[in-house]
């Protein structure tokens, strides 16, 4: 396998043999996604390999090729035909492409790579056939250079002779390679639209309400790129070497795409009716525009085919950017973006300098919102998608959002599956419907699918889940086999005033055991308990009504913080102010800034209110 890297590889892979041999001293190194990745340690003998990642660039870490090495370089042990077999902690459901034996089957490229399940201390391994010497570890993310998402860039090897007992050869932590690929995909110019841009809220803050909401609304964009429904920046894993669980990311919806019996007219309403039996799965981005809106931004895709085209309705809280969709097969070939420009919809595609080579006008229809788009794609403008199945990349513009997008993977079926609106009970109803021409079978994680469930041609069946709590909103991970093949949908409600009642309702308990008098907090939350009943979790998100609702309960939590006791040691704090200099930490302001020192100490005093500190107050 050696000797099928070029000579880009070779420079990269002595970069980092120098950089672990000690020649630089630390454990830090580049790991490039597009090379094999050289890991050296001192010679030992092992039966087991591991490959315990702890962070990535980006979503569920994935390798394309393991390999191992001795002495004898030419020779790499980890090869299956080698007799070595492959395992990992968990493997990606319903991707052909992305499998545990890719690991070591000679191949590289994302279309004979493995993909985890998870985020946080997933592990590839390798079995020898016998206990050998190693002393190398070579691995790639996408040794092809098309995509350098999902990048391991903290991990550690792991050798072990019987698979118990383990013994730790090296730990390296790399700065974050940039997750935007294909590189042949630039960044998406804004809406071209003057009335999708949305004034943002920096400019409107002019009083302590206003402070508070811009506040809040960052509070809530960290809580959603926290719990995984949001990208987190490369720049910002991992830190200092002690970040190890985040980016963390919910997964990607995988959709069956069924067969319409008619086409939709592309006027951009959801009102055909083929789009009853269609699928439907959902892309969730984070973008700040005001606190009137709420920061996660849902993309729900319906999709079918009819007559060799693609049909899309797509569906959005808020128009990001130009780029609706980018579409390619599974494996990235026949990569090209759907485009809204000059108020007509085109496919658009790129040579490797992001420069546009081709542009195929698309049929399609939008409202005049730019909200809802209907969009009709030949589909052999993306190469192989009958056999490997398409990713739709949306959410483009969003903060942090690469350029290729949050996908959706569609593979052709014979049923479709979709969320439809929740019943009464706020649970997930999701509508299964099998196709016009043959009996489907099916099994899944919920009541109705665990002892299978079988539609007749053409029926069409309701499943209710209850759904999960979750940290920011109700949840669950629905999954669902078909012949043979696994999908799935990533069910979600966001709720943010629901989560500050609840962070509400644990601090009262927690003052109270401090013996603060909180029995007017008691009756507020129960109020708040008893409105936040009367809306639905979809009205809680966008509405003005629930934005305002969310700003009062979390404006009540904040008074209530600040009667807690131990705070009244903060009414006067001393500090020392400096003008800052791009600073990332505070000792680059004091021992390293390239000016002249300013500012001074400080004394702040915080005034206080019936023993409740009352920053509003000062002066």
């Amino acid at each position: 396998m050696r000797k099928h890297t070029n000579a880009m590889s070779l420079v990269g892979s002595l970069v980092i043999f120098l950089a672990l041999t000690g020649a630089f001293g630390v454990d830090t190194l580049s790991v490039h996604p597009d090379k094999a990745n050289v890991i050296t340690f001192p010679q030992l003998e092992a039966k087991f390999i591991r490959f315990l990642i702890t962070s990535t660039n980006g979503g569920e870490p994935c390798i394309d090729e393991i390999e191992l090495y001795g002495e004898d370089k030419e020779t790499n042990l980890a090869l299956a035909t080698a007799g070595s077999e492959a395992t990992a902690s968990s493997c990606l459901p319903g991707h052909a492409i992305h499998r545990i034996p890719h690991l070591n089957d000679g191949q590289v490229g994302n279309g004979h790579s493995w993909i985890a399940a998870g985020t946080v201390d997933e592990w590839a391994q390798i079995e020898l056939p016998e206990a050998t010497l190693i002393e190398e570890v070579v691995f790639s993310r996408d040794r092809t250079g098309v995509y350098r998402d999902r990048t391991p860039i903290g991990f550690e090897i792991l050798l072990s002779i019987d698979g118990r007992e383990w013994k730790s050869v090296r730990k390296v932590r790399s700065p974050a390679p940039s997750s935007a690929g294909p590189s042949k995909i630039p960044v998406p110019p804004p809406p071209s639209k003057e009335d999708t841009e949305t004034p943002t809220l920096e400019s409107t803050i002019r009083d302590e309400d206003s402070l508070l909401r811009y506040a809040f609304l960052g509070e809530e964009h960290a809580w959603l790129k926290t719990h995984g429904r949001a990208d987190l920046s490369s720049e910002l894993v991992p830190y200092n070497g002690r970040v190890k669980e985040y980016p963390r990311h919910r997964g990607d919806d995988t959709i069956p795409l069924p067969n319409l019996e008619s086409a939709p007219i592309l006027d951009g309403s959801p009102d055909d009716e083929c789009w009853e039996r269609s699928s439907r799965g959902v892309v969730r981005v984070a973008h700040m525009a005001g606190f009137n809106q709420s920061p996660c931004v849902e993309h729900m895709l319906y999709a079918g085919r009819h007559d060799g085209n693609l049909f899309l309705f797509l569906r959005i809280d808020r128009l990001l950017s130009s780029h609706l969709a980018v579409i390619s097969n599974s494996d990235g070939d026949g990569i090209g973006v759907v485009a809204y420009q000059k108020e007509e919809l085109a496919f658009l595609t790129y040579d490797g300098n992001g420069n546009v080579v081709e542009t195929t006008p698309l049929e399609g229809g939008y409202d005049d919102y730019l909200t809802a788009f209907e969009i009709k794609i030949p589909l052999n403008l993306i190469p192989e998608c009958t056999a490997k199945g398409i990713r739709m990349g949306l959410g483009m513009g969003g903060k942090h959002t690469s350029p290729t997008g949050r996908p959706i993977n569609l593979f052709f079926s014979n049923f479709a599956m979709g969320q439809i609106e929740d019943d009464q009970n706020g649970r997930f109803q999701i509508r299964l419907v099998a196709s016009s021409t043959e009996e489907i079978q099916f099994k899944g994680n919920t009541a109705d699918l665990k002892d299978g469930l079988t539609l007749a041609p053409g029926e069409l069946r309701i499943l209710s889940i209850a759904p999960q709590e979750g940290a920011i909103g109700p949840e669950y991970d629905l999954h669902v086999q078909e012949d043979g093949k696994d999908y799935s949908l990533h069910l979600f409600h966001y709720d943010p005033a629901k989560r500050s009642l609840n962070l509400m309702e644990e601090m009262i308990e927690r003052l109270a055991s401090k013996g603060v008098n909180i029995q007017g907090e008691r009756e507020l939350l129960s109020a708040f308990r008893e409105k936040h009943s009367r809306f639905g979790s979809l009205n809680l998100q966008n509405s003005r009504a629930g934005r305002d609702f969310f700003f009062e309960v979390r404006r009540a939590k904040r008074n209530l913080f600040f009667k807690d006791p131990e705070l009244s040691r903060m009414q006067r704090i001393l500090f020392a102010k400096r003008h800052p200099f791009e600073p990332s930490h505070n000792y680059s302001v004091n021992l390293d800034a390239r000016f002249r020192p300013g500012g001074g100490i400080h004394l702040l005093e915080i005034p206080s209110n019936s023993g409740r500190l009352d920053p509003g107050a000062l002066k």
